[in-house]
């Protein structure tokens, strides 16, 4: 068991953390090798031979060279069966869903034309209103340019004296013609305004109807091409995914039957298996990451508290005792085994060739290390350590 003082406890809390995120990088690491692995690689191998054997298996059964009588046979037989009842209703489902996307087509195309055509009609109305009301502040601006002239001919030398009576009424005349200018230049603007605003909604709400057009004509596009698929030709559907589904389920024994017809059977199957494999693995990985960075998420909460009572101890040292926290043998090895996670899998490029490999080397860890119930005994020691070490503040 170690015994650490405040500072030292810190810094175990934040080299765990560090073995933490060197599992976290080889892990994500780990994830893209297997991604790119089989995806870019084994898969399309895996694909391109299941294909072949398929359809293989599938001409066997429509020329009657298929022994239906054989095990595999008799499971192609029952597969069949179920699958007729599965892509009929499937098929019901699909021209269900292209009738109601049809509809919808239908009814964003129709939104979309009125609203064009409203805008159309909003613009020449708009623009007649626009029209009239600069012809009227055309005018009184002429209004206002006269008055002004002749206020300014009348003030001229003693004109201001003797025309006084005749300015203040021009004048009074003046701001009249001045308030209307503004009150019908007022009305201009909201004319203006009010287009922007008509169109620019307009243009927004035609946008999304054709983004959503656009989204329902290529849904549409997918389900009548493999409507069209099942229609014409529905047995043949059938008869293939059943085929599919044995070949990638059932037991190989079973499988084998085919081997004396139909080559490749045998590489089939082995590649079935790390098909498989590669399918746990990246199953696994996702897993591994979330339970990393859970983990980490939890000693990065204790490195606060660790971070709090470093702090309450340099600020108050002169009466509060210094305190040591016990850390227990268990949570040392818990600790060190992040770093010993990480150089297990460190090799990527190699592993991601053979999961089966990564699965066999990652299993103790998913012992000992990323399990719940190892995880909570550990953090439930370290917060019973620091509440005892704090006791002796109380």
């Amino acid at each position: 068991m170690a015994n650490y003082d405040l500072k030292k406890f810190k810094s175990w809390i934040e080299k765990t953390i560090a073995n933490i995120d060197g599992a976290v990088k080889e892990t994500d690491e780990m994830q893209t090798a297997f991604n790119s692995e089989y995806v870019n690689k084994f898969k399309l191998g895996y694909d391109s031979l299941l294909s072949r054997i398929s359809d293989e298996t599938v001409k066997m059964y429509f020329n009657k060279t298929l022994d239906k009588s054989s095990a595999f046979g008799k499971s192609l037989s029952d597969k069949i069966k179920v699958k007729t009842v599965e892509l009929t209703k499937r098929k019901t489902e699909l021209e269900k869903q292209l009738g109601e996307i049809e509809k919808r087509l239908k009814s964003i195309k129709e939104s979309n034309t009125k609203l064009i055509s409203e805008l159309k009609k909003v613009n020449p109305e708009l623009n007649e209103e626009e029209e009239s009301l600069k012809t009227i502040v055309s005018r009184h601006e002429g209004s206002a340019m006269t008055l002004k002239k002749n206020i300014e001919t009348m003030r001229k030398g003693l004109g201001f004296f003797y025309n006084y009576f005749t300015i203040s009424k021009l004048k009074k005349n003046l701001l009249k013609e001045i308030e209307k200018i503004k009150s019908e230049k007022d009305k201009l603007f909201k004319v203006r305004t009010k287009y922007f605003e008509i169109k620019s909604v307009a243009d927004s709400e035609i946008t999304d109807l054709e983004k959503n057009y656009g989204h329902n004509l290529s849904t549409a596009a997918a389900i009548r091409q493999e409507l069209s698929a099942l229609q014409s030709g529905f047995e043949t559907a059938c008869v293939l995914e059943s085929a599919v589904a044995l070949l990638e389920d059932i037991p190989q024994e079973t499988v084998m039957e085919l081997s004396a017809k139909i080559a490749g059977i045998a590489d089939l199957l082995k590649m079935r298996t790390v098909k498989k494999d590669y399918e746990k693995s990246l199953k696994m990985v996702a897993e591994e990451i979330g339970f990393l960075n859970g983990i980490k998420s939890g000693f990065t909460n204790l490195a606060k508290t660790a971070d709090s009572l470093l702090t309450q101890y340099n600020q108050y040292s002169s009466y509060l005792k210094a305190i040591n926290l016990n850390i227990s043998e268990k949570c040392e090895a818990f600790s060190n085994n992040f770093k010993n996670f990480a150089n297990k899998i460190v090799d990527d490029a190699k592993l991601s060739k053979t999961p089966a490999d990564f699965l066999s080397l990652v299993a103790p860890f998913h012992k000992d290390l990323l399990n719940e119930t190892v995880v909570k005994s550990v953090f439930e020691e370290i917060a019973g350590s620091i509440k005892s070490a704090t006791a002796a503040w109380k």
